[in-house]
């Protein structure tokens, strides 16, 4: 059995949570482990639980039709989506789908946290707008102060340098299927060929060849900080 790992994060403050990408890989890994069973790939979106189109989700889901024995594995329902919507079409067209936390829940039984998981999310934006509706009211001034816009500016920075090796990790299989089809093993015949197959950059769009140079410099750059083969 192959698993091909799906990932979910609204914010990157979610690992205080519990449900960060940290903690939802460590549940996948251990569910693969117990079952004897492989990752062979993973994914991560970086979406609201409201959003229903998941660039990345697209890709794994393409990905199973590769090859026979592959299911998609996510740690828990909530992090493949909280919308009633998407689960029943996932469930419709017979997605072979893995869920590491409840792994013999029903189908009657997803639906139904579906449900609740929609409607917790409707609470929490409820919630949220509520507590920043009387937050104003006590005059309190919302937004980050002045001086700490740098400060925040480079950590988000971080972030997306963060973010952005992850994403090259996680489409190394197509930039391999790329290399191997390519007309021309060039950065502009690779960056053809990905556009052919329907993969996008980070930013959601075509590749171009200095796109392609930019994920060989990542790629090297993150197998220079951690040694040896990377975590993809």
């Amino acid at each position: 059995m192959k698993f091909i790992a799906y990932y979910r994060v609204s914010t990157d403050k979610q690992g205080e949570s519990g449900l960060g990408l940290e903690a939802q890989q460590q549940i996948c890994y251990a569910y693969a482990r117990a079952e004897g069973a492989e990752i062979v790939a993973e994914f991560t979106d970086i979406e609201s639980g409201s959003h229903n189109y998941r660039p990345e989700l697209l890709k794994a889901l393409s990905l199973l039709d590769f090859e026979k024995d592959q299911f998609l594995l996510v740690a828990k329902q909530c992090r493949l989506t909280r919308s009633v919507h998407l689960m029943s079409e996932l469930l419709e067209k017979k997605v072979p789908l893995v869920i590491a936390e409840t792994p013999k829940a029903s189908i009657f039984e997803l639906h139904i946290r579906a449900v609740l998981n929609e409607e917790t999310r409707r609470q929490i934006s409820i919630n949220t707008k509520n507590a920043l509706r009387a937050a104003k009211a006590r005059g309190v001034k919302l937004g980050a102060p002045r001086d700490k816009l740098k400060e925040i500016g480079s950590a988000g920075g971080n972030r997306r340098a963060y973010h952005t090796a992850q994403y090259a990790l996680s489409i190394k299989q197509w930039v391999d299927i790329a290399i191997q089809q390519a007309d021309k093993p060039t950065c502009a015949g690779i960056a053809k060929k990905l556009n052919e197959l329907g993969i996008k950059t980070y930013l959601n769009r075509q590749w171009t060849g200095s796109n392609i140079q930019w994920y060989f410099n990542t790629i090297k750059e993150r197998e220079k900080k951690y040694g040896g083969e990377t975590d993809a």
